[in-house]
């Protein structure tokens, strides 16, 4: 036996007295069919990027209906005015200052 054989020898005489009292390793997930099939579907980049052009086709589709439609648009605006106050004009445009007169009229 040469000097090669009598250290792999020792190596692994220490190496297997020394796993033998170490903790047994317990598997962190056991997997059945099932959940290997259903986590490939969930991960699978492929399909993933499947249903994002299905949404995005869907979402094309929702958009170009919408234009066969007829669109409605309702719009309201209120403002009040009181007639008794005074008004003046910017100062580019002169100073002077107008009254309302019983007609409406400046």
């Amino acid at each position: 036996m040469n000097a090669r054989h009598g250290f792999l020898l020792i190596f692994l005489t220490g190496f297997f007295s020394l796993t033998s009292h170490a903790e047994p390793i317990e598997a962190e997930r056991v997997y059945d069919l099932d959940t290997s099939i259903a986590d490939a579907l969930n991960n699978s980049n492929a399909l993933l990027f499947a249903k994002q052009e299905i949404r995005l086709n869907a979402n094309r589709v929702k958009e170009a209906q919408s234009l066969l439609y007829p669109h409605l648009n309702v719009s309201a605006n209120a403002s009040r005015f009181n007639a008794e106050d005074f008004y003046a004009l910017d100062p580019e445009l002169g100073s002077t200052i107008f009254q309302v007169n019983e007609n409406g009229d400046p």
